[in-house]
């Protein structure tokens, strides 16, 4: 009767000792209110919205990880060889642990030291072999989120330029970071826990069954009625999860501009009314987290209802077969250990399976970019991430924009240019003025190759720019924007950047010279570290002037056929706008030039005047003057489209 009672005790401390996904779950969806949200800021959801169920994993995407892993089969091999010594061992622990509880009642101290040895042993073998398996599983989700990264990296890059008008840079970072970290973790926890504990799971039920297969029939129906609860919690845990991101997402994008416009909002004292709206996101945010917190702790009652009757229902039947004798009280504690190991294997699967599912879920739009073709009808990728090495083409600079009409992608129902044609001869100087909105700038970037023209055809020495290589459209074409961007690092490294180390035009002498040209070398030497001066994220640490002569710089020193500058010297002052003007005045390439001054729009060869997205005037300046029309008011008034 004592051995019965004691069988019985160890069934209930064993159910007390399981270990469910449950708590897992809970921890996790607290876990992901700390995390980067992965969702655009277009796609937040309110409380009043419906939230569609978690995404789930369909056969493309685990065909796609197989693909990004197919290059360490033989990693996962040995980790796999691992895992089944691990396993083994760890089926073995309750066998020795169950052993030696018998024995301790028993007073059989021979018996409890053999047992103890194989429990050390035993554990020994486990530890060692989850190590080794830990560690290789490891390696292999570092090179596949290498992979990934990688391939989403440059499927970006070569993306073309209207892609990135409807998607939000935030969102991209994600991808790289967020997305690409949770398809990894497929491969170095999420799979490797779910074959770990699926050999465990077999291994204790084989026992189980063969120690008493009514009683093993019994504690697998509990085990299966706390799985379904443990579901469909996962399922609510899933949506308050997706819910919850996208609250996060709504709450960062609310803070992100707020630091990003901190000294404008300093200026009109908006601090209390950021502050507010702050505050607001954070509410929801903790709503959406308080009904999550409501639903985990009735989930509890419920499984723990479930466990706590299934341990009842098996002590009762336990009771009765150790009281009949067919069940002996020391497979009854054994069975018990089981029965804890068993259950903690299937629900550490059923949890690690929904983390799978939601994780390739995730990571759906990931595998879709890496994928994504760019929109391109010519000849040549919009991108020179493939073909960096190409031979330049000899240039002479001529452009010729032939009945050009376009609209952005991303506003199809409103053209910009209609029916505009150009034309730059080699060497020549030709300015682009007209109202704001007028098409200029957009002209550029048709030329830039940035976007592709709906109709109509852009030409550089007679051909069609959508079939030159884009990494030889970049040698013969240079641009230098009105609002430079310039990347981390120096100023020489911003001046020559885009040009490897061993072409002749990154040379120190040469990129000295184009800093000389640009005015950037009186700059550089008011500069405690000269052209070592570091820029700062976007050219911070620059004034406007600054990094506009950088940009100038940048140009000059790819020594194209043709530069396109968009108002070159709107941060400059009289003086350095004066050597600017000398140096292009001295340079033998063509130049097209969206000007707003009337010094640099005089010296220019030929004007076109624009006007609603069509060329209104052309000519010199004399002649457009003597014409008296829209140029000539624009003199007159000294507006030239600001």
């Amino acid at each position: 009767m004592h051995a019965c009672l004691v069988a019985l005790l160890t069934v209930r401390v064993a159910a007390a000792l399981q270990l469910p996904a449950l708590h897992r779950r809970h921890r996790s969806l607290k876990h992901a209110s700390q995390q980067p949200p992965l969702r655009r800021q277009r796609h937040v959801r309110y409380a009043d919205e419906a939230v569609a169920p978690a995404p789930r994993a369909s056969k493309a995407q685990w065909a796609q990880l197989r693909e990004l892993v197919r290059k360490d089969w033989p990693l996962l091999g040995a980790a796999s060889v691992a895992l089944t010594g691990a396993a083994l061992a760890d089926v073995a622990v309750p066998h020795y642990s169950s052993g030696a509880l018998t024995a301790v009642v028993a007073k059989d101290a021979a018996r409890v030291r053999a047992q103890l040895w194989g429990l050390s042993i035993a554990s020994l073998a486990s530890a060692t072999f989850t190590g080794v398996r830990g560690g290789l599983f490891w390696l292999a989700g570092t090179r596949v989120v290498t992979r990934l990264r990688l391939a989403l990296f440059g499927a970006m890059l070569r993306q073309d330029i209207a892609f990135f008008d409807s998607t939000s840079t935030g969102e991209l970072a994600s991808r790289l970071s967020g997305d690409a970290a949770k398809v990894s973790d497929v491969v170095s926890f999420n799979l490797n826990i779910i074959a770990r504990q699926t050999l465990q799971a077999i291994g204790g039920c084989v026992y189980l069954v063969a120690l008493d297969p009514p009683l093993a029939a019994l504690s697998l129906c509990g085990m299966a009625l706390a799985s379904f609860l443990t579901d469909a919690y996962g399922r609510l845990s899933r949506k308050y999860s997706r819910e919850t991101s996208d609250r996060l997402a709504a709450t960062a994008s609310t803070a992100d501009e707020a630091m990003r416009n901190v000294r404008v909002a300093r200026a009109c004292g908006a601090e209390p009314a950021l502050y507010g709206a702050y505050e607001r996101q954070i509410a929801r945010l903790e709503q959406v987290q308080d009904r999550a917190g409501l639903v985990y702790g009735l989930s509890r009652v419920a499984l723990g209802g479930c466990k706590g009757l299934a341990a009842v229902a098996t002590m009762a039947l336990g009771a009765k077969r150790v009281a009949s004798g067919a069940l002996a009280p020391d497979a009854m504690v054994r069975f018990a250990f089981y029965a804890a190991f068993v259950n903690g294997a299937a629900f550490d699967v059923g949890d690690q399976l929904a983390r799978v599912e939601d994780a390739l879920g995730a990571g759906a739009a990931a595998f879709e970019l890496a994928r994504r073709e760019p929109v391109w009808d010519g000849k040549a990728p919009p991108s020179a991430l493939d073909a960096h090495d190409a031979p330049a083409s000899p240039s002479e600079g001529r452009v010729e924009f032939d009945d050009i009409r376009f609209a952005y992608p991303a506003r199809n129902e409103s053209q910009v240019l209609r029916g505009v044609s150009v034309r730059v001869d080699p060497g020549e100087r030709v300015a682009l003025v007209g109202a704001s909105g007028s098409g200029k700038s957009t002209l550029t970037k048709l030329l830039l190759r940035q976007y592709g023209a709906t109709s109509g055809r852009v030409r550089l020495d007679g051909v069609d720019v959508r079939d030159i290589p884009q990494a030889d459209l970049a040698r013969r074409v240079a641009s230098v924007e009105q609002d430079p961007a310039l990347f981390s690092g120096s100023i020489r490294d911003n001046v020559r950047f885009g040009l490897t180390k061993d072409d002749p035009r990154a040379a120190d002498e040469k990129v000295e010279r184009a800093c000389a040209a640009a005015g950037l070398d009186e700059v550089a030497a008011r500069l405690p570290q000269g052209l070592e001066t570091a820029a700062g994220a976007a050219g911070t640490l620059l004034s406007g002037g600054q990094r506009q002569r950088i940009a100038i710089a940048r140009a000059l020193l790819r020594d194209p056929s043709i530069i396109v500058l968009d108002e070159p010297s709107s941060a400059l002052d009289a003086r350095s706008e004066a050597l600017v003007q000398r140096t292009l005045d001295r340079l033998d390439c063509s130049l097209l030039i969206v000007a707003h001054r009337l010094a640099t729009i005089k010296a220019c060869d030929r004007i076109y005047v624009l006007e609603r997205g069509t060329v209104v005037e052309a000519g010199t300046h004399s002649e457009l003057v003597e014409s008296g029309g829209v140029y000539a008011g624009m003199v007159a008034r000294q507006s030239f489209g600001d």
